[in-house]
């Protein structure tokens, strides 16, 4: 049998048992933990963020911190930390591996909310048997197309916050949904409105770039199927809702910083609010956004275009021009059948009229991506409506094509942006498993109330060293990205007056990765028992030139009989680590005389720290009080 005739009756085979009665609820069960194995597979989770603050900001609340330390998870310090409480208990309680399984899982429960929401606009009310299998069975596969959009699977069980924020807009959108046929009765629709309004701002105040679905919802709202009064009136309830959200799951985090610093977004925001600390700053990262009205009109396009032009991790999220295509042929459609008279939303004799929900969604999708373009246009803020995007194309392409040659089409065009999403999948970053997630070796200092060690540079994330140090230590960054303001560095002199004890500066250390590489290589090898004289290492040792792995054959051992087959590093790729961790010194150094901080380049010594399996050693060096560098004006004193 050829081929695509197979492929075609695979298919259909699958198609008919999505169809079986138990199939939704086996999927809801299966696919959470199918993704939460994906995360075990994936590794230990390393991106920068979790060990910038992640880590330190549950740490910083739970040991209370807040006002103690100065900013050793730089501006990110003082970000709200309730979202990541979870994940810091688990690794403190938890094997790391089952941490990662439950932080899949969790992401998976984004299948079964969008399948629910799927399920609703595809399964009109009073549908029969076979259009609500049929429907349910389509509505299973584009919520699996949904999870696997780039920008979903980058942050599969890492800890970055938008998949898990991503559940509570879309319960959000679900309640409106399936509260539908209440939403013509005064009482129930006004508590629909606010139940969603809660559900989206609890995701907002968990992390504020989520305003922009706050903003969506209450612009879909406006094409609720009802008199503009109660339309208007339902928005302004959601409205009230989302700053009930925000209460919710920011409130505490508002007030801790006000008391603290009399600014309860510090340090942004400070222009306002003035506090010393930090510079009068806004907060706007605009790298990301369109460069001209034109590129802002063809965005979906110049972001597959260029992999890195959204963020920094490369993503081209082919859905994107996919549903924009769709959307303008859709538009030039209704601009057609109005010219000639006919109304826009009606149905043909081949086309079904657009349902409300349909509209509710597709006017959700689309204000939050406008509101994205014009705030952020940092794609991983996408997640939320990534995930509904397969679902986008669908209800367009039911409207442009007979049901036959849509559901054909729609299908070839989100399997192929699926693989493409999948073959090209960039993640985060993540590392190899161990039972402890983070660990690291304390020096044989006095470590106690007296001690204060800074953080030097920004460009290595070190916020999560300070979470492992006893907690009488007091940490602060120095030259970080916190918009220092004028009272920065008096603060710094101060801290260290407070602690008579020594000052200690902690650098980066370097590692040989490649080095590191090799030396898992032969564990694996030693683990297998492969033998040095035998065939399997010299096989092994002629296929490494054409492979590419920058590894060699280590010379046998004098009286080796019975020895492990060992690699070594290429000769180019062997480095002298402590020239490199006296250069970071050297480097770091005059940074600190700004400060009034001179560091004692003899006293330096590196300790281990672990990420998973992956080696982060760190330098830990003494550094004594001298005299301010530069004139108070230059310092901003």
């Amino acid at each position: 049998m050829p081929v695509f005739p197979r492929l075609a009756a695979l298919v259909s085979r699958t198609f008919m048992r999505l169809q079986q009665p138990r199939a939704p609820l086996l999927a809801c069960i299966l696919v959470p933990l199918a993704f939460g194995l994906f995360s075990l597979a994936l590794g230990q989770d390393r991106n920068w963020d979790l060990l910038n603050y992640h880590l330190y900001n549950p740490y910083a609340l739970l040991k209370g911190r807040i006002g103690t330390d100065l900013a050793p998870a730089q501006m990110q310090s003082y970000f709200n930390p309730l979202l990541d409480i979870p994940y810091w208990l688990m690794t403190q309680y938890w094997p790391a591996p089952l941490a990662g399984f439950a932080m899949g899982v969790l992401h998976g429960l984004a299948f079964v909310l969008v399948f629910g929401i799927a399920r609703r606009v595809l399964v009109p009310a009073g549908a029969g048997q076979e259009q609500t299998r049929r429907g349910s069975a389509v509505a299973l596969l584009l919520a699996l197309a949904g999870c696997l959009g780039p920008g979903y699977l980058s942050e599969l069980g890492n800890t970055m916050g938008d998949n898990a924020t991503a559940l509570l807009i879309l319960a959000g959108l679900s309640v409106l949904l399936h509260g539908w046929e209440r939403l013509g009765s005064a009482h129930a629709a006004w508590a629909l409105a606010a139940a969603a309004g809660v559900l989206v701002g609890a995701a907002t105040g968990l992390k504020l770039t989520n305003a922009i679905y706050a903003v969506a919802l209450c612009a879909a709202m406006l094409s609720l199927p009802l008199r503009w009064p109660r339309r208007l009136g339902l928005a302004w309830v959601f409205g009230l809702g989302v700053l009930a959200g925000i209460a919710l799951t920011a409130g505490y985090w508002f007030a801790l910083m006000w008391s603290n610093f009399a600014n309860p977004l510090f340090p942004q925001f400070n222009a306002f609010f003035h506090n010393t600390l930090a510079a009068p700053i806004s907060v706007a990262d605009t790298r990301w956004l369109p460069r001209s009205a034109m590129e802002a009109v063809m965005f979906p396009f110049v972001i597959v275009a260029d992999a890195k032009r959204v963020g920094e991790v490369p993503t081209r999220p082919f859905v994107w021009p996919l549903l924009y295509a769709l959307v303008c042929c859709w538009t030039v459609r209704a601009g057609w059948r109005a010219w000639r008279g006919k109304p826009s939303g009606a149905a043909s004799a081949d086309l079904p009229p657009l349902a409300p929900q349909a509209r509710l969604v597709l006017a959700f999708v689309a204000a939050a991506f406008l509101t994205w373009l014009a705030l952020f246009s940092i794609y991983r803020y996408c997640v939320a409506m990534e995930l509904l995007a397969p679902l986008a194309v669908w209800l367009v392409v039911q409207r442009l094509l007979p049901a036959r040659a849509a559901g054909r089409t729609g299908a070839i065009a989100l399997a192929m942006v699926a693989l493409a999403a999948l073959t090209g999948m960039k993640t985060w970053g993540h590392e190899s498993w161990a039972r402890q997630a983070f660990r690291i070796t304390l020096p044989d200092v006095p470590l106690d109330t007296n001690t204060t060690v800074f953080l030097t540079g920004g460009a290595v994330a070190q916020g999560w060293l300070a979470t492992q140090f006893p907690a009488a230590v007091t940490f602060a960054a120095l030259n970080s990205n916190f918009p220092e303001g004028p009272a920065y560095v008096g603060r710094v002199q101060a801290m260290l007056a407070e602690r008579p004890g020594q000052a200690y500066a902690l650098l980066p250390a370097n590692v040989n990765w490649r080095a590191q590489s090799v030396a898992r290589m032969n564990d694996s090898l030693a683990g297998i028992g492969v033998s040095a004289n035998g065939s399997l290492c010299k096989m092994l040792g002629s296929a490494l030139g054409r492979l590419r792995v920058h590894a060699q054959l280590a010379a046998p051992q004098p009286g080796g009989e019975g020895a492990t087959c060992t690699l070594a590093p290429l000769p180019q790729d062997l480095s002298d680590l402590a020239a490199e961790d006296r250069a970071e010194v050297a480097l770091q150094s005059p940074g600190l005389l700004r400060y009034g901080l001179v560091l004692q380049a003899e006293g330096c010594r590196t300790y281990d720290a672990f990420i998973g399996a992956d080696a982060r050693p760190y330098q830990l060096c003494p550094v004594k009080l001298g005299h301010l560098a530069g004139s108070s004006a230059a310092l901003g004193a």
